[in-house]
């Protein structure tokens, strides 16, 4: 895989795939809004939200794999693979957990139908549909990534440090329900190594898998582990608590 397109590439998770191509030699195509620039890569200017944009950036290129690390619509995933054509024949699709229904057990059962968690609102309806369009679209290998909850250095998502911000200031971490909620989480780090493995590989056809660390974590014993890391006292309470 020496020369991948990479949708996004300058966010939390896009930067840190980015970084991890480039280390290994590769050389790296952005495809995004220009609204950031990577030096050592080479940016394709486009909306992907516009077809005709992204048919005109393509134009005339090839590309060993895509690796899509924002797409998180139907619309959006539709409108990428019409552009990119036979432009490429793998891909590797960021999803989500949030595709599994409100009953899937925790870890999840990659086998499970999809279609979104209540809880998620649209995100996971939408995720789901996007990966439909990937699995329909016709790639030589297609890897399809369910991560939980990713977290990392230049995570821009307001989770680790909404923990350590209240922790450090001494306020009160109020929990949702009783606290008892079990997550799981994944390293970008991670995340980033096993994009690249799989793009760089000679599978075929269509991968599935639920990307995480193994253990389980409570809310609650996540504020009290973060608290002990920040050596502060742990002020955390369940939402009924703090009615």
């Amino acid at each position: 895989m020496a020369q991948p397109l990479i949708m996004g590439g300058t966010g939390f998770v896009g930067r840190t795939v980015v970084t991890a191509a480039m280390a290994q030699g590769h050389d790296v195509t952005l495809f995004n809004r220009g609204s950031q620039s990577m030096a050592g890569t080479v940016q394709l200017l486009a909306d992907r939200n516009d077809a005709d944009q992204m048919a005109a950036a393509l134009t005339g290129r090839q590309f060993d794999a895509l690796l899509d690390t924002n797409c998180y619509t139907g619309a959006q995933a539709q409108a990428l693979v019409t552009a990119l054509a036979d432009r490429t024949r793998r891909a590797v699709m960021i999803s989500t957990a949030a595709v599994y229904s409100d009953e899937a057990a925790l870890p999840p059962d990659a086998r499970l139908p999809i279609g979104g968690a209540s809880v998620w609102g649209s995100y996971g309806a939408d995720k789901s549909a996007a990966e439909h369009v990937y699995r329909a679209a016709g790639f030589d290998h297609c890897a399809l990534l369910r991560p939980p909850y990713i977290f990392g250095p230049g995570n821009s998502g307001d989770r680790e440090t909404w923990f350590w911000t209240r922790h450090l200031a001494g306020k009160p971490v109020i929990l949702p329900g009783d606290g008892q909620t079990r997550v799981q989480f994944l390293h970008v780090g991670d995340l980033a190594a096993l994009i690249l493995r799989l793009a760089g590989s000679d599978r075929t056809g269509l991968d599935i898998f639920n990307v995480a660390d193994p253990e389980t974590l409570s809310f609650a014993h996540l504020s009290s582990l973060l608290a002990r890391i920040a050596d502060v006292p742990d002020q955390r309470r369940s939402a009924g608590e703090a009615a």
